[in-house]
Parts: structure tokens; sequence; C-alpha cells
């Protein structure tokens, strides 16, 4: 009953079904805790009420239903080492966990959790050597944790991203009409671009985008009714845009994001409903914008930002209690500041002060999103005790 509310967009019914669950199964778990069926149902109930929790914005509740989960998972894996099943569960909540800890800028955790991931992938693959599934996931986690590794170590990263491509390529090459993994050789290609990035061959990175754009394009005009296939390219495009954007490229970024932006129009028209859909899209005016500050179009610079921000201001009223969609819209109202007059900056200053003030006093702001705050505010005020004719 609780999937169906989840399913059905009842975040607060699905988190009540949820929580009473788990009471129940925290009983029977405490009358019997050698019972490892009871045991295997509970971490699977609080991995489901963490996703739920998550989606609603209760990151620090999410995290702490995972953690409980592994504790559970890692004591059934010692209590039966040979149990596939329950290792496999095991680095799928490493995998969250990671998820987690990268949100919340917690590196060294996220790091230390898909580490996890990748050993346990490799034990898995160990077990069974010729499962190209587990091949796959091996190249997934790899990857992974190579983009996270990136900035502490990048020859680390470079090594993970590089076993990671020869796995993927291995695959491809063996089966080259598996979808799947031809979309998966083209993000580790990505992957290994920005290793390179990172190591100031940012023209090299440039490459690796296109030619994952190279398989990619094909694969969604091959089917151009799914949608997920067409959110690849966009995801890669917004990525070219992205680096021509860090190399002064703004004519490059704007071609790049201006493609992105097609697919995502017609994305967002064709599944309205669909809040991931409708943030992308708002990425990607995010995108526009910023390629036409860059080429000292401030009017059409304004107009995309405010166009983005009219979507993420939907979305955070239809949740309000979820603080990364109250965030974006206090990244677009800077945004929107950066390309307008003193008059009109001031307006909107005044209103992302606010949403982030409101945040700070109900403690849902990092340390580095109250510095933020100050950093809004000071601008705030310079501009607010500008003579008006600077304004």
């Amino acid at each position: 009953m609780a999937q169906v509310r989840n399913a059905m967009g009842e975040r607060d019914a699905a988190k009540a079904l949820y929580d009473e669950s788990l009471k129940v199964l925290h009983r029977l778990s405490k009358v019997d805790p050698d019972n490892t069926g009871w045991q295997s149902y509970l971490s699977s109930t609080l991995e489901a009420a963490a996703d739920v929790r998550l989606g609603a914005g209760d990151q620090a509740g999410a995290l702490a239903a995972y953690e409980e989960s592994l504790g559970i998972r890692r004591k059934l894996i010692a209590a039966d080492p040979e149990n596939v099943s329950w290792r496999r569960d095991l680095g799928q909540t490493f995998g969250n966990i990671a998820d987690m800890r990268w949100t919340q800028n917690d590196r060294a955790g996220a790091i230390a959790a898909s580490e996890e991931v990748v050993k346990i992938s490799r034990q898995l693959l160990e077990l069974e050597p010729s499962n190209t599934e587990l091949q796959s996931n091996l190249s997934w986690s790899l990857r992974k944790l190579g983009d996270i590794t990136l900035a502490s170590d990048p020859a680390k990263a470079l090594a993970l991203c590089e076993e990671s491509l020869s796995i993927i390529r291995k695959l491809t090459q063996a089966e080259p009409g598996n979808v799947a993994w031809q979309t998966d050789f083209a993000f580790a290609l990505e992957g290994l671009g920005d290793v390179e990035a990172r190591d100031r061959r940012p023209r090299r990175r440039a490459q690796r985008l296109q030619e994952s754009l190279a398989f990619l394009r094909p694969l969604s005009q091959a089917d151009p009714d799914n949608r997920q296939k067409q959110r690849n390219v966009r995801v890669s495009l917004n990525r070219v845009g992205s680096l021509a954007l860090a190399m002064d490229d703004y004519a490059g970024a704007l071609i790049a994001y201006e493609e992105s932006l097609v697919i995502m129009r017609q994305l967002a028209q064709a599944d309205p409903w669909n809040t991931g859909w409708q943030s992308d899209l708002s990425r990607s005016l995010d995108g526009i914008g910023d390629a036409r500050l860059g080429t000292g179009d401030r009017t059409g610079a304004r107009i995309a930002y405010e166009e983005s921000l009219g979507i993420d201001r939907k979305l955070a009223q239809a949740d309000p209690d979820n603080v990364l969609l109250q965030i974006d819209v206090v990244t677009n109202l800077e945004n929107v500041s950066t390309a307008s007059d003193s008059a009109k900056a001031i307006i909107v200053l005044r209103e992302a002060v606010a949403i982030l003030q409101a945040l700070a006093q109900e403690g849902k702001l990092t340390a580095g999103q109250k510095e933020w705050l100050a950093s809004l505010q000071d601008r705030f005020e310079k501009l607010r005790l500008e003579p008006a004719s600077a304004q």
C-alpha cells in the first residue's frame, strides 16, 4: 500500500504507512533477533522508507534509514557470507549512502561508500566471471568512484575510469546491438574525459564528449519515442555546453545548450507532469542564460533565467517541504540578478535572502549555503545603499 501511495505522489501517506510498518518490524525483530527473514524484510523496508523521505527532501531522515539498513545487512552477511542476494543488497545500500554523502558534500564519506560498492562488485564477479550483467555493474561502479575521486586523487580516478571503459568496451564489442551497453560506453567515454580535463586536457575531454554524442545520437534517432534516450543526448549536450563555458567558448556553449533546450521542451511538453523533465528543462535554460551572459547579451540571458525561475517556482510550490527545490529557486533568483539592472536585482535578491533566511531558521542549510546567504545579503545591502543615480 505504501508503494502505491508513493507512486501516486502521496508522499505523506506513504511515509506514514512506512513508519507504521517499521514500528511493527522493529518489534518483531526484537522478539526474534535471529530471524533473518524479519531482518532482511526490515532492511528492505528501511530502504523504501528512505527513498520516500529523500523524495520529500528529508535528507537527514533518508540517510538515517539507509545507515540503519546498512547495519542490518552487514550482520546478515556476517552470518551468511555465501548469500549472494544479501551481498547484492549490501552493495545497493552502500551505493545509496554514497549518493547521499556526495549530495551533502561529504566527499570522504562518498568515496568510502563507493569503494565498498566496487569491492562488492568485484566479489560478485569473481563468483560468476562470465556474467555480463555483473561485468556491466562493475564498470558502472568503477566509473562512479572515478568521478568522485577525481578532485582528491586524479591518478587513481584515471585508472578507475580506464578500467571502467575497458570493461564496457569489451561488452559493447561482443554485443553491439545492446543499447544499454552502448549508452554506458558513451558515458564511460565522458567519465574518462572528465579525468583528462582535470589533467589540464580540456580539448581531450571535448573530444571524448563528441565521441559520446556520436554513440548517443544514433540511439535516440533510431528510437525517437524513447524519452530516456532523448534525455541522454540532452545530458551529454549540457556537458558539452558546460565545458565550452569553462573554455570561454560562449558561442559553442550556446549551440550545445540550444540543441539541449529543443530536446527538453519536447520532453516536458510530452509529459508536463513529470517534475524531472521540468527540472531538466530549467537547467537547460540556465545554460542558455550563462552562454548569453558570456556573449554580453544580458537581455537574452535574463529572459532565459526568468523562464527557468518560473519553472523552479512551480516545482517548489508543488512540493514546499523540498529544500533542494527551494535552493533551485534561490539559485535562479541570483542568476536573474546578475543579468538585471540594480533596481530589479534588489527585488530578486531580497526574495532570495528571505528564502535562505527561512531555511536557516529551520536548520536546513549546510555550512556552504550559510556562507552563500551571507554573500547574497552583502550584495543586497550594497545595491540597496547605492545612490539612485547609480542604479
